[in-house]
This record gives structure tokens, C-alpha cells and sequence, in this order.
């Protein structure tokens, strides 16, 4: 028998749908199936379909080699101490908003920390496929979170020494933390406030009025530099004409409210904001939508969510300064994974509440995201977006992007 163990430490909370119940923390049963994905992705040089070809002509299945997706090993945890907190359904928790609403108040969820670290254990007896594992499980948990609201930061875990970085990354500083197993749900605030803010930058810009700040999605600009129109203002040329025509007289027809004579890919509108994660529904408040409600739903019923693919994973770091004073902070490395193609040039009838019509949008036909994050590290200026820039200096998104920007020349520049 080959046994591989490996060290894991925490970093963020995972949540968990039995928080209350023992037990409820990282366990096989959703570490195993991610595990064997990966293992055969790599295997196939990215396609899992080889990998699984291959791993079966290598008689690496359990079960009947043919048919079996489940690699032949076994993992195990050993038990140990962890911390559980409930969220309350009216407390704000930036990325996190499950236990919102009547119904999902009688089924909450809550956060689960292990105490110290966690002690993991592969074991096989087939040696190939040991040392395949042993190649890769640190770059498997240096990619992957647990839990609910994986994508978005919650669930992260690195093996103790070694991990695998990404050249997309920025880090969130803390109160002084010396040890990740004494954080507090106020460090975690911190964090995940952070992650929301770029995140909905990235994906639909952020408006906030009584701050002075309007910062247009970078997914927009992104797409206006190909003349590609944002589906805000498809839809609402289509359902809310009125209020787009009062909006484009009292703002001067900014560039969001634009509709731009070139379309590109066969002269359609596309559904753009989905590309980093399907919304369904989403509410139009105000009395010029009538508070109308959105909704999207694929014509042939064969898609009904579209995870983002974008996997926020911090590790928190403590840094000692040549004065020998110490930084806390948590470095959220960001880590791209395809659209999936089956969401590409997929047709999508959108709905308002207020409207019986019916507005068809596509989505694109391509979509690169290691492309668009690089648009985000070498051309998207957030700057722009900031009518008095110099008295937002010290805002939290333009460290962000700054630190962004930084990192990716540091990692990108050749070595001398």
C-alpha cells in the first residue's frame, strides 16, 4: 500500500449546510470526485475525456475500467477541533447571502474552522498512480475551495510548505492576526468586502451615489473597445425605452447608455455579465422600471446556472519587515477557468415583470477569461471611473487594481 499525507491549513470559513451537526467540515466525499477531476484533466492535457482514456487503459479505475469516472484510491481526514459560527439572516456578510429569506432562514447555514491544522491521507495500491497524485495534489489545493460559495473565497485550504501561484493576484491587509486559527468573523469581513468590491467591478460595475463613485463594469469597456453593446442597455431600450431616452437627456449619453452602430459577430446583442456567472432573476428598482423583475432562461431548458469562472483563493500571510515589524495579510490569488462551451452562443429569452414581449440575446461565441484578466492587469483604468480621483486616492478599489497591475508585470517580467 502507498500512503501519501499531506498537511492542510485553513484559511477561510467553509460553509456548511450542517454546521451544527459533528462532522460538518471538509470531507472526502466532496474532496474525492474534485481530486479525480483534476487528476484526469492534467492527465489529458487539460481534456478530461483523454485523462479518463488514458487512466483507464492504465487500469487506474475502481469497478469496471470501461465505464468507472472514480479513481482507484482512497482519501481520509483525520478528526480534528473546529470552530462553528451561525450567519444570521440579517447580517450582512459580503459574497454570502444564503441565509436571506423566509425559507432559507429554517435551513441557514453557518461557517466551520478547524482549530489547527488538518492531517490528510491518500492511499493506493497501484505506484503509477500514486506518484501522479503525489505530482500533483498541492497544485489541486492551491486551485480549489469546498463548500458553498466556493468560487467566491469561502473554503480555501493550502497544503503547509508548498503551493502553486497564479500570476493574478492582490492582497487584502488585516488587523494584527498572529495566528489564521484566532481570525475572527471581523478579520473575514475585512477579506470578503474586498472580493466583492472587485468582483463586481469586473462583472457589473458598482454604484455608490452617496459616495460620489460610479464605477462602470471593466466587462463593459472590455467589450465597448470591440463595439459590442452592454446588455443593460439592450434590455432597457427594449422593456424601459421612456426611461432610457430621460436618461440619456439627463446625462449626456455616456458611454454605458451608448448604442453602438457596429455589433460585431453577426450584428447581434449578447448577454455579456453572464459570462462571469448566470443571474436568472435580478430586480430593476425604481419607478422608472417599475421595480419590474428580470429574468432569463435558456430556450431549449438545457441551462439553468453558469458557475462564475473565476475561483477567488486567499492564503493568509504574515510578513516580517526588515524593521522587524510585521504585516497581516490575506493574498487572494485568482485563478481562471473556462466558460464551459456549451454556455457559448447559447440563445436566452429575457423576460420584465411589466412586459408580456419577450427579448432574445445570445451570448458570445468566444469568450477567453485568461484574456480578459489580462485586459484587467495591462489596459482596463479604473482611474476613469472616479469624477475626483485625486480625493479617492487611498480607495480600497484602486489599491486593488494598482496591486493587480504590479503583480502581473512582477510575474510576467523575465527573470535577468
Amino acid at each position: 500500500m502507498n500512503k501519501l499525507e499531506f498537511t492542510l491549513r485553513q484559511h477561510t470559513p467553509l460553509i456548511h449546510f450542517q454546521h451544527d451537526q459533528e462532522g460538518a467540515t471538509l470531507r472526502a466525499t466532496e474532496v474525492k470526485p474534485k481530486l479525480d477531476r483534476f487528476i484526469l484533466q492534467r492527465l489529458g492535457g487539460g481534456n478530461y475525456e483523454s485523462g479518463l482514456e488514458i487512466a483507464r487503459r492504465n487500469e487506474w479505475m475502481i469497478g469496471k475500467q470501461s465505464t468507472s469516472e472514480s479513481l482507484n484510491y482512497k482519501i481520509d481526514f483525520r478528526d480534528h477541533d473546529y470552530w462553528k459560527q451561525e450567519i444570521s439572516q440579517d447580517e450582512k456578510f459580503s459574497c454570502y447571502f444564503g441565509n436571506m429569506g423566509e425559507e432559507n432562514a429554517k435551513n441557514s447555514k453557518g461557517f466551520v474552522f478547524a482549530k489547527k491544522e488538518i492531517i490528510g491521507c491518500i492511499s493506493t495500491f497501484d505506484s503509477t498512480l500514486y506518484k501522479c497524485l503525489e505530482a500533483d495534489i498541492s497544485a489541486f489545493w492551491a486551485s480549489h475551495n469546498f463548500g458553498t460559495r466556493q468560487t467566491k473565497g469561502f473554503g480555501s485550504f493550502f497544503i503547509r510548505t508548498v503551493f502553486i501561484p497564479t500570476q493574478f493576484y492582490f492582497d487584502v491587509y488585516v488587523n494584527r492576526l498572529e495566528n489564521i486559527h484566532l481570525a475572527t468573523k471581523s478579520h473575514f469581513k475585512t477579506l470578503f468586502e474586498a472580493i466583492d468590491l472587485f468582483h463586481k467591478i469586473i462583472r457589473s460595475g458598482v454604484n455608490y451615489p452617496h459616495l460620489g463613485i460610479y464605477i462602470k463594469s471593466a466587462l463593459f469597456s472590455y467589450y465597448k473597445d470591440v463595439d459590442i453593446q452592454w446588455d443593460k442597455r439592450t434590455i432597457k431600450n427594449f422593456f424601459f425605452s421612456n426611461a432610457l431616452s430621460i436618461q440619456n437627456r439627463r446625462y449626456d449619453s455616456p458611454d454605458i447608455l451608448k448604442e453602438y452602430s457596429k455589433k460585431s459577430q453577426s450584428d447581434n446583442h449578447f448577454l455579456i455579465r453572464d459570462l462571469l456567472g448566470l443571474a436568472t432573476e435580478s430586480d430593476w428598482k425604481g419607478s422608472e422600471y417599475n421595480n419590474a423583475k428580470i429574468s432569463k432562461t435558456h430556450i431549449d431548458e438545457k441551462i439553468e446556472r453558469m458557475l462564475s469562472p473565476i475561483v477567488y483563493k486567499p492564503r493568509f500571510v504574515i510578513k516580517t519587515l526588515p524593521n522587524g515589524q510585521k504585516e497581516y495579510y490575506f493574498r487572494v490569488y485568482i485563478y481562471p477557468k473556462s466558460v464551459h462551451n456549451d454556455f457559448l452562443d447559447q440563445t436566452f429569452d429575457v423576460k420584465a415583470s411589466t412586459s408580456s414581449d419577450i427579448l432574445k440575446l445570445n451570448t458570445p461565441k468566444v469568450f477567453k477569461i485568461e484574456k480578459y484578466l489580462k485586459y484587467l492587469c495591462t489596459e482596463f483604468e479604473l482611474e476613469n471611473n472616479f469624477k475626483d480621483v485625486e480625493n479617492h486616492r487611498n480607495h480600497l478599489a484602486l489599491n486593488i487594481f494598482e496591486q493587480l497591475r504590479d503583480n502581473y508585470i512582477k510575474e510576467t517580467t523575465p527573470k535577468p
